[in-house]
């Protein structure tokens, strides 16, 4: 049995997008088409250094008995990861930043759509693109201004819901 070569998808080239909690993103379709046509207020939050973990995780509780060598293990709710998102900074670039901090001074969700592809022309539909959908908030907002450095405003969000993997191609 011959083992198939293994294939990755690089980090870079990922893109970062958040819309309304309304839009439909149920299908790798109906992502791309919020993003092609610009509907349901969906920006792009660009200039990322980093975009951390997107995670879920689900609590287990273990019962072990005193009389006997045995435990039994239950699962129990998800729960959900906060990560820290970096972007670099310009007075004056439309990268997201402003949605950011409307997002946490009016106390908004929204969804995030991550495209993770590494076509350097951006076409969602090739080359490995997959799609990673869910919703959040954003819990942290502020700069970062060190000496000798770029100015960077990181975000921490906290996850609120992180729904499958979607590939672009898939109705």
């Amino acid at each position: 049995m011959a083992v198939e070569k293994l294939e990755v998808t690089d980090a870079q080239l990922t893109k970062l997008y958040i819309c309304d909690t309304d839009a439909d993103l149920s299908t790798g379709a109906k992502v791309a088409a919020v993003i092609k046509n610009s509907t349901n207020n969906v920006k792009r939050i660009a200039f990322l250094e980093d975009l951390g973990e997107f995670t879920k995780t689900r609590q287990t509780n273990e019962y072990q008995c005193i009389d006997e060598d045995v435990s039994a293990v239950s699962q129990g709710p998800v729960s959900y990861s906060e990560t820290e998102i970096k972007l670099f900074y310009k007075a004056g670039q439309e990268n997201g930043v402003k949605e950011l901090e409307t997002m946490f001074n009016k106390k908004l969700r929204k969804q995030f759509i991550i495209v993770c592809s590494d076509d350097p022309d951006g076409d969602t539909d090739t080359k490995h693109a997959t799609y990673i959908i869910g919703e959040f908030i954003n819990v942290k907002t502020g700069m970062s201004i060190q000496k000798g450095d770029v100015i960077r405003v990181p975000a921490t969000i906290k996850i609120t819901r992180l729904d499958n993997i979607l590939e672009a191609g898939a109705a």
